[in-house]
C-alpha cells in the first residue's frame, strides 16, 4: 500500500492482550508491510503479555515459509519480534523496518470468536502517512461474516478502504 497524503490521527479503544503468548492467524490484511513476493501466505503472529513481566507486551511476527515459483525449495521464513512496556490504552511503538509497522493500535476484539482487529499509522512526512491493518484470529476456522465485520470496523476507525484488504491463503502452508 503506497503512502497517502494525509496525517495519522490515532484512534483506538481500550483492548488488552491476553496474559500469555498465544498464536494468532492473520486472516485478512492490507499489503502494507512490503512483504516480498511469496510471503503473503501462512502469516502468523504470537501476541500477549510476557509471563514474567505482566506490564510488558510481546509480539512476534512470523511469515512462515513463503514459496518462490522459480525455486523448488521453500524460502526461509521471515521473523521479527518486539517487547514493549504495556500502555493503557494499548499502543505499541515499533522501530521502522522493512517488516514491522509502526504504532500498532488494537481497535476491536470479538471475544466469542477469538478474533481481533488492529491497524498502524506512521507519519512519513508533513503530509504523507503510511497505514496498514490486520484481522487475526486464534483459528483459521472462522465465519467469513465475522472477519468482514471486523474489517469494516477497523476500516471505519483507520480510514482504510475495505477493498485494500486481502485474504491470507493458509491452504498454501506447508
Amino acid at each position: 500500500m503506497l503512502p497517502t497524503p494525509t496525517e495519522c490521527h490515532e484512534s483506538f479503544i481500550d483492548i488488552y492482550p491476553p496474559r500469555l503468548m498465544e498464536t494468532w492467524y492473520v486472516i485478512k490484511h492490507t499489503d502494507s508491510l512490503f512483504i516480498p513476493s511469496g510471503f503473503s501466505d501462512c502469516m502468523l503472529m504470537k501476541f500477549g503479555r510476557r509471563m514474567s513481566f505482566n506490564s510488558q507486551i510481546r509480539m512476534d511476527i512470523i511469515y512462515a515459509h513463503g514459496s518462490d515459483a522459480s525455486e523448488t525449495q521453500e524460502s526461509q521464513p521471515m521473523r521479527g519480534e518486539v517487547t514493549v512496556p504495556g500502555k493503557e490504552p494499548f499502543t505499541i511503538k515499533i522501530p521502522s523496518s522493512a517488516i514491522f509497522p509502526v504504532n500498532l493500535m488494537v481497535t476491536h476484539m470479538d471475544e466469542s470468536n477469538d478474533c481481533l482487529a488492529f491497524w498502524s499509522c506512521a507519519n512519513l512526512g508533513p503530509s504523507l502517512s503510511q497505514k496498514g491493518a490486520w484481522i487475526m484470529c486464534k483459528s483459521t476456522d472462522v465465519d467469513k461474516e465475522i472477519v468482514e465485520d471486523l474489517t469494516q470496523k477497523v476500516s471505519e476507525v483507520s480510514n482504510i478502504d475495505p477493498e485494500q484488504f486481502v485474504w491470507t491463503n493458509y491452504e498454501q502452508c506447508p
